[in-house]
């Protein structure tokens, strides 16, 4: 890991970006001093060749789980002593701030690993393995006194996860069960064990939204897989999982999945 001009905290972070079929189009690792790609071995010589000044981590198990390659991704931060695995999806380009005292674009990415390792250590000091970032840094949505949100519904292309390194409580996994809606179970599981998900309110990551249905999982992602997965979620949380009273066929996506919030 790349020494930056100061640190925080000690904490040890690993931005990990999973990626599939994007050789040459990711753009999430431009805004980060010393991010990973996670590639799997099929893909290693196309993502070297368009990435050489950035650490690939090979995957070698059989492409297609998402969430079986996330938890690869967190047995070996483990097993190289970071505290936290940030995760990424690949086709973020900017970090915004939302006006309010705060800068709208952070260009510097010092910066934007800071901002990510306070957060981290803020979810630490709350008691929560679970922290991300708003969905849109929307200055109507912000309060000074309400600069963070402790329940969320969860689904979102970035989010840290702190690791068993800090605290031994501290256990997430990904069920591997869920080819989609793997981070919807993960924020789940995080309001189970530790009542909490930890959302900054002040930020956001913007997509690029260049890629279109290219690599990724746009081969696995229809209707019907929607369904099942969505169905496995009601399943396993029950009561948590509410569809407002309308059936599948008047839903256009899982997206509108209502999580109960555990507090009410």
């Amino acid at each position: 890991m790349k020494k930056l001009p100061y640190v925080l905290t000690k904490l040890k972070i690993l931005i990990a970006i999973p990626t599939y079929g994007r050789a040459g189009d990711v753009t999430s690792h431009e805004m980060f001093t010393d991010p990973v790609l996670v590639v799997h071995t099929s893909q290693l010589a196309d993502y070297q060749k368009a990435y050489p000044n950035v650490q690939i981590l090979e995957y070698t198990k059989p492409e297609g789980n998402i969430p079986r390659k996330k938890n690869f991704v967190l047995d070996w931060a483990t097993e190289q002593k970071y505290d936290v695995v940030f995760f990424i999806d690949d086709d973020y380009h900017r970090f915004n701030g939302n006006g309010s005292g705060i800068p709208t674009t952070f260009d510097d990415p010092v910066d934007i690993y800071h901002a990510i390792e306070t957060h981290a250590q803020l979810a630490i000091d709350a008691g929560t393995a679970l922290f991300t970032f708003h969905n849109i840094p929307d200055i109507r949505r912000y309060a000074k006194n309400k600069p963070f949100e402790l329940f969320t519904t969860f689904k979102r292309g970035n989010f840290g996860v702190i690791l068993s390194t800090v605290n031994k409580k501290f256990a997430l996994r990904f069920d591997e069960r869920f080819i989609l809606n793997e981070d919807i179970d993960l924020g789940l599981q995080a309001l189970h064990d530790y009542r909490m998900i930890l959302s900054d309110s002040r930020y956001a990551f913007q997509l690029k939204n260049k890629m279109g249905a290219k690599g990724g999982l746009a081969a696995v992602r229809h209707s019907d897989r929607e369904k099942e997965y969505h169905d496995l979620l009601q399943r396993k949380w029950g009561a948590l999982i509410d569809d407002g009273g309308r059936s599948w066929a008047k839903r256009l996506t899982n997206y509108t999945v209502k999580v109960l919030n555990p507090f009410s």
